[in-house]
This record gives structure tokens, sequence and C-alpha cells, in this order.
């Protein structure tokens, strides 16, 4: 959590607040966890929160994101075609849905020969979730003491606090908890996003493994390893190796994929999440990827103390979603 006034002009940083504590339902929907909504509550009063509005994010596996391109001479005709193909999207009605969409490009493709110009191909980016998936956000935020104001993808807000206006091709690369979420972003526009089941949690276990330790010992070694660096120089056991292999992989398809359909590449890689800092992660990401890759900064245009300077390094990459949404309506 995160709270964010204006100084100057600039983002100054209020209060913020975390916890470590795991509530997952054994792969069940955390959403549906009761005690949500108190742990949500705790977290905003120990940090004394004044502000009673929310932003919050959906997580990037459950939103449908993808660039289409449509002709359409009208608004209304875009409408419909922009309807029509994120229904393609989607395993459940259109009217069950809650969609977003916003032109990126205009295209002439060609002239006829009278000289006119056909209709513009317009190149959309849609993105499409569940509208009772919104609902129990709501309802969570609403149990807590506040109002949601908005929701907003992940790879939005983290677009927010690391990249900015910053027009490269740049992939960030988000390592969270459960998930790994890789994010493709152009012109300071995430247009591509996808998500797989490999986290920092998973991390844990293989740590556990390595070094025979139960799963909140491993934990903490964790973040021991990530603070003080305790594996050897330039290396990584071959078990993280290992999990780290499908995020590599999906990383380089993701790429490819941006530079077939827009003949770019990325420029570079942004690291994030709560393992970002662990040790070697981005060297063996700048080898495996051939992209330099380095841990992003979410505070770098956040005034504050210069006394949390060091607190809030050591946990900035947990908290790049949480600034880039608390930004969203300041700037």
């Amino acid at each position: 959590m995160v709270e964010l006034g204006l100084k100057e002009k600039r983002p100054k940083l209020l209060t913020y607040g975390f916890t470590d504590k795991y509530f997952g339902n054994e792969g069940g929907d955390y959403l549906e966890n009761p005690k949500l909504p108190g742990l949500l509550a705790n977290v905003c009063n120990k940090a004394r929160v004044k502000s009673r509005e929310a932003i919050t994010s959906l997580p990037s596996h459950r939103v449908a994101t993808s660039v289409i391109a449509v002709m359409a001479p009208t608004d209304a005709e875009l409408k419909l075609a922009v309807e029509v193909e994120a229904a393609k999207l989607i395993d459940y009605s259109i009217a069950e849905a809650v969609l977003d969409w916003r032109v990126l490009k205009e295209e002439i493709k060609e002239v006829v020969a009278s000289g006119r110009a056909k209709p513009k191909v317009k190149k959309i980016l849609v993105t499409i979730t569940r509208k009772d998936l919104i609902q129990k956000y709501v309802d969570i935020f609403k149990k807590a003491g506040f109002v949601l104001k908005t929701l907003e993808t992940e790879s939005y807000a983290l677009t927010r606090s690391l990249v900015g206006k910053d027009q490269s091709a740049i992939g960030i690369i988000d390592i969270g908890a459960e998930r790994t979420n890789i994010t493709v972003v152009h012109c300071s526009t995430p247009i591509l996003t996808r998500s797989i089941s490999v986290g920092g949690f998973h991390l844990s276990k293989v740590i556990a493994e390595i070094m025979g330790l139960d799963i909140n010992e491993a934990e903490e070694t964790k973040k021991d390893i990530s603070r003080l660096g305790g594996w050897d120089k330039d290396s990584i056991p071959q078990g993280v190796k290992n999990l780290l292999a499908p995020i590599i992989s999906e990383a380089r398809y993701s790429f490819d994929l941006f530079n077939k359909d827009e003949k770019k590449t990325i420029e570079k890689i942004i690291l994030t999440g709560g393992s970002a800092f662990f040790p070697n992660l981005c060297e063996y990401f700048t080898k495996e990827l051939g992209v330099k890759a380095f841990v992003g900064d979410p505070w770098a245009r956040v005034v504050y103390h210069e006394d949390l300077k060091g607190v809030l390094s050591e946990i900035g990459p947990r908290f790049s979603v949480a600034i880039g949404l608390a930004m969203r309506e300041i700037e």
C-alpha cells in the first residue's frame, strides 16, 4: 500500500505499508478469503492512511490483453468492430465483460485508383475482464472501509512507476509471489503481457530443497540471500536455473513476438517484484536474453525523506505496482 500527495508537482510519499502474511486459499481464489478485508484494513490503519478512496490493480493473468487491427470509417462501426474482436479473446459472454480500449496508431495501407485513400487501419489495444471479478474487488474494499475509485491492470501501473515517459522498447519482468508477469512496453504503453505460474514462493521451495530447510526458514533465508548476497559470485544454483527456465522461455517468446509484429527489438529489461534482488539474477537474465537487465526503482520520481532511502530501496521492487497506482490520480 502506498499513499502519495503532491509536492511542487511531484509525487510525495505520505505513507506506506505491507504485510508478509500469506493468505492464499491452497490453489483457490484468494479473493474469496474472508480474512482479506481485515488484513487490508489493518495494514492501512497501522500506516495511518488518511484517504478513504483507493485504486487497485487487476492481476495480469485475469485480464485479456491484445493489440488488434480493425478498419472502420465511423466511431460507431469502430466500437462494434472492437467488441467483435474482443469477444474472440474470452471464453465467456461479452455481456459479462468490462471492455477498455485505446487507439495506438492509424495506418493508410493503400490508395485506390481514384486517388482517395481507403479507410485507415487502426491498431487498438484491448483489455477485457469479467464484471463479477470487479465486483469482488469493490466488495472487499468496501468491507475494509474504502471506496474503490478505479481499477487498472498491473501492467499500466508498472509502466507508470518504472518506465514513465521513456519511449524505448522495454521488457518488464515482474516476479511476484506466485506468478511472474512479462510485459512489453513501447512508447510508454504496455502492449503485450504474458503471465506464468512461477514466482517467489516457488523460489523459496527450491531453496528449502537445496538447503534442507522448511518453507518458512527458506523464505527468511531467501530474504537474507537477496539482502546480503549468499551465493558465490556470478553463480546461480542449478535448481534455481531450472525454476527460471520457463520465465526465460516466456520472455524470449514475448520479445520475439514483439519483434515480429513491430519490427523492433527490446532495448532493456527491468526486473521488479519481491524476488528481483535475488543475487546474480540481473546478470543471468542479461546473459540468457541478450538484453541488459537491471532492477527498476519505482521511487525514482517520488519525493521522500532522505532518511528513508535505505529501507525504501530494499523494499522498492515489491512496491512497483502500488506506486504506479498511486501516481495515476496525481500526475
